[in-house]
C-alpha cells in the first residue's frame, strides 16, 4: 500500500484552539492540529458491517533465559489489559485495548513476510534479500545495505529530582537507526539477534573453530 492511499484510509486529524476570555474568539497563535490512526475504517468490500475497527499487530521478543519464563510474558500482557501510546495521551489519544495475545512457533514469518523469519530458540531474525526489516537497526554497520528511513531512539529515564520520564537519553550504541519498513538490499540477507535494551543487532558471524 503506498504512503499516500494509508494516510487516506487509516489517518484523520483534529483541530482545535484556544478561546480568548475577552473576545471569546480564537486565541492568536493557538491553532494546533493532531494527526491520529483512526480507531474505525469504512469496509470496501461493500459487506456488512458498514465499518471495521483497526487493530494494531505487534511482536513482543523475550530472550529465551528471561526471568519471566518462556510462557510467563503473555501472562504479563494479559494483565495490563489497557496501554496508552504515542503522544497527546493527556487529551485521551493512544488508548489501546489488548484484543489477544499468542505465542508463535519456532521458525514463524513476521507480519505475513515470507522472507522474514524469527527464530526462538537462538534469540535471532533472518531478513532475506528484498525482505522488510521488522525492528530498529542501528546505522553502526556502514557496510549494511538498506534502502529507507534513519531515526534516533531517545530513551526517557527516571530523574530522582524531577521524576519519571523526565530525564532523556540517547541509546549509546548508535545515534541513528534504520526504522521499521526499510528494505533490505544485501545480498547475503541480514541475521539480527536481540541485544541489551531490546535493540536488536547485526549477528557476527561465530569465529569459533
Amino acid at each position: 500500500m503506498a504512503i499516500d492511499e494509508f494516510e487516506s484510509k487509516f489517518i484523520s486529524s483534529r483541530t482545535t484552539t484556544a478561546i480568548s476570555p475577552s473576545s471569546r474568539t480564537a486565541q492568536d497563535e493557538s491553532l494546533h492540529e493532531v494527526e491520529h490512526i483512526r480507531p474505525v475504517v469504512e469496509n470496501d468490500s461493500g459487506a456488512s458491517p458498514p465499518f471495521l475497527p483497526v487493530l494494531l499487530a505487534a511482536y513482543v521478543f523475550v530472550k529465551k533465559d528471561s526471568p519471566f519464563g518462556e510462557d510467563g510474558f503473555p501472562d504479563i500482557l494479559q494483565k495490563l489489559g489497557e496501554l496508552q501510546l504515542g503522544g497527546e495521551r493527556k487529551s485521551g489519544y493512544g488508548r489501546m485495548v489488548l484484543e489477544s495475545v499468542e505465542k508463535i512457533a519456532d521458525n514463524s514469518l513476521l507480519f505475513g513476510e515470507k522472507s522474514c523469519l524469527w527464530w526462538t530458540g537462538a534469540d535471532s531474525i533472518t531478513c532475506c534479500p528484498g525482505s522488510i526489516l521488522p525492528v530498529h537497526l542501528p546505522l553502526a554497520d556502514n557496510a549494511l545495505e538498506l534502502n529507507g528511513q534513519l531515526e534516533p531512539i531517545v530513551r526517557r529515564l527516571w530523574d530522582k529530582t524531577k521524576g519519571a520520564g523526565q530525564q532523556a537519553q540517547r541509546e549509546e550504541q548508535s545515534s541513528l537507526y534504520w526504522t521499521p519498513g526499510s528494505m533490505v538490499k544485501c545480498q547475503a540477507g541480514l541475521e539480527l539477534t536481540l541485544g541489551p535494551l531490546g535493540i536488536f543487532l547485526k549477528k557476527e558471524p561465530d569465529s569459533s573453530p
